[in-house]
């Protein structure tokens, strides 16, 4: 029985004792045509069950394990972005994005355009805007190359893509402070084995 029927029960006690106590029979029937002519008062619904509560008593079940990696996954994505952004302040980039474009044609020169695209996992048309912006901003040189574009980096994008890379490593330091460096080690294992097609240069 749940709380609301011990409650109702509860209700309905002291008119079984007065019941009991007129010489009433004890017949559910009875009873209750006697309890019809009774004058009860204004009935009020019943209060809603209290919610079920955990075993331990500490509240709502906690969440799947893996749906905590994925908030701690979120939390530190954006608190990578607020802190690169932060650390780039004063220079004439700071998008993840193409931070990770330059570093990847300074490691890979002569990487066809559309690779370079589909490394950086963006959708081909909002890739080859950004890869065009580096080019016209002066970071990235295009080369038509047989039937490929192929870019490289240019002198002022590798001077800042050195500059960035400089002051994104404070960052990561940063938020891998707290591990030692075989837990540095071992994490980035199991981002691999997350991500076995990553391409980070």
């Amino acid at each position: 029985m749940n709380r609301t029927g011990y409650q109702l029960l509860a209700a309905l006690l002291p008119w079984v004792e007065r019941y009991e106590a007129q010489g009433g029979t004890l017949t559910l029937g009875e009873f209750l045509a006697w309890l019809n002519h009774q004058d009860v008062g204004p009935q009020e619904d019943a209060p809603a069950p209290a919610p079920p509560v955990a075993a331990s008593g500490a509240g709502a079940p906690p969440l799947p394990i893996a749906s905590r990696a994925f908030q701690h996954i979120v939390q530190l994505f954006r608190r990578l972005k607020h802190e690169t952004k932060a650390a780039s302040e004063g220079l004439p980039m700071n998008h993840l994005d193409e931070f990770v474009m330059l570093m990847i044609v300074m490691d890979m020169p002569g990487v066809r355009k559309s690779d370079l695209v589909a490394m950086n996992r963006m959708e081909t048309s909002s890739g080859n805007d950004m890869v065009n912006r580096l080019i016209r901003a002066g970071w990235l040189a295009e080369a038509r190359e047989g039937r490929y574009r192929r870019l490289y980096i240019t002198e002022q994008g590798r001077e800042l893509g050195y500059e960035l890379a400089r002051r994104y490593n404070t960052v990561s330091a940063t938020i891998l402070g707290p591990l030692q460096p075989e837990q540095v080690a071992q994490l980035v294992q199991l981002l691999r084995v997350i991500d076995p097609d990553d391409t980070a240069y």
